[in-house]
């Protein structure tokens, strides 16, 4: 809804008024902002706001399935790459030796959507972390690149070392950053629902090193 209007549905009061709003009243109508917005992506939006969690897609691969679909149904082919060392990716996990090599690995995919469709630009979307190499990839090619979208960017890594972790890294031969560094993993960073955060801290593709 914010995505599509600019504003959250329900903009004004107090916390506890808002929250009530959120549970007894519908949401303003989209079309009051953006009339251009297609009737089908409305319904999706409104599906996943629906006052009833039943109502509701009831997974996040669930929305990406339908949103993939609309896309691709109103001329908008879309390409997920998957990031070497995650996923389906048999790259090594969590190494990466030059940033620049996920650049050129867009680039790749890029090339060859850009021919299978007859175009000569793409807009890229980085989520999370994927906002860098999103980010340097349309840097790299700006002429490839009609627009960037990023959803909530994780553009800084804060990185905080013990002393015996930073002797390590520097006795490591130099330049080749071998040397793999625990990932934090809090589930609390993530999600409140109990459910989520179990699959979080189960989930086999977690990433908990990295170089």
């Amino acid at each position: 809804y914010y995505l599509l209007t600019g504003h959250p549905p329900f903009p004004d009061g107090t916390l506890p008024q808002r929250l009530m709003k959120h549970q007894k009243h519908p949401p303003p109508p989209i079309s009051k902002d953006r009339p251009d917005v297609p009737p089908d992506l409305v319904k999706i939006c409104l599906k996943m706001m629906a006052k009833k969690p039943a109502a509701r897609f009831q997974s996040a691969r669930q929305v990406s399935g339908v949103l993939t679909r609309w896309l691709a149904a109103h001329g908008h082919p879309v390409y997920a790459l998957d990031r070497r060392g995650s996923g389906l990716s048999l790259a090594p996990r969590g190494d990466c030796k030059n940033f620049l090599d996920w650049s050129r690995e867009i680039r790749l995919v890029a090339e060859d959507a850009l021919k299978r469709h007859g175009t000569d630009q793409l807009y890229i979307l980085g989520h999370c972390f994927g906002a860098i190499p999103a980010t340097v990839f349309a840097d790299e090619n700006p002429g490839l690149v009609k627009g960037l979208i990023l959803t909530t960017p994780g553009l800084y890594t804060h990185v905080s070392l013990s002393f015996s972790e930073t002797l390590k890294i520097l006795f490591t031969l130099a330049g080749r950053g071998d040397y793999l560094l625990p990932a934090p993993l809090d589930a609390d960073w993530f999600s409140e629902l109990p459910e989520y955060k179990a699959f979080i801290l189960q989930d086999p593709l977690a990433l908990t090193a990295a170089s």
